[in-house]
């Protein structure tokens, strides 16, 4: 495989595409757009270019990439997991946190999405989560939408991997879920009743 290969998916019901960049030093950018249902648009500073315009409550998004680590069984992989959900859903609000109520909330929550064991578990398969994994602190302070993103290195490929962040913040109804692997790539929408992703 060229190791500067580009795999995109584009999910054509969820608006949204997801580009990643295999061993090259270009990094990678995440892009989405989804519709309020108040229709209002908002003006976002960038997470390390990630693309915000308008969202939906109830709804969320997540990219999942999975990357062997070489040819043959038993290389292991690398998982990118990529979280965006309105801060309505996550929090309770969309605004820079006032007062010590709404702060502790935050603090809360950003510990809950820092526990990358607690969201994410992997069948059969041994994963640990890089230390850098978990929500992304907002520069601007503006909560309008929380991100969080998460690297496992895993012993071996995985095929399904169980999504519990509705358990913790069931104000997310669904996630629309984008995923690329090396055996292929698919969408599927995430909910308490069908938390699996298929990864194949």
């Amino acid at each position: 495989m060229n190791t500067s290969a580009i795999f995109l998916i584009s999910a054509l019901g969820a608006g949204i595409a997801f580009s990643q960049f295999a061993h090259s030093g270009a990094g990678h950018d995440h892009h989405d757009e989804h519709e309020h249902e108040h229709e209002h648009e908002h003006d976002e500073e960038a997470h390390g270019g990630h693309d915000h315009s308008a969202h939906h409550h109830g709804t969320g998004h997540l990219n999942v990439a999975v990357e062997g680590k070489g040819s043959g069984k038993g290389k292991g992989a690398v998982v990118s997991i990529y979280l965006q959900a309105p801060g309505a859903d996550i929090l309770g609000f969309e605004r820079i946190p006032d007062g010590s109520e709404e702060k502790e909330t935050l603090l809360k929550a950003q510990a809950t999405l820092n526990n990358s064991d607690a969201l994410f578990t992997f069948e059969g398969v041994e994963c640990a989560a890089s230390p850098e994994s978990g929500m992304e602190v907002s520069e601007s302070g503006d909560y309008t939408d929380v991100v969080a993103e998460y690297t496992f290195d895993c012993a071996s490929t995985p095929t399904r991997i169980s999504v519990n962040i509705q358990k913790y913040f069931a104000d997310i109804q669904v996630l629309k879920a984008v995923w690329i692997s090396d055996n292929g790539q698919g969408v599927t929408e995430i909910t308490s009743a069908k938390p699996q992703i298929e990864l194949r």
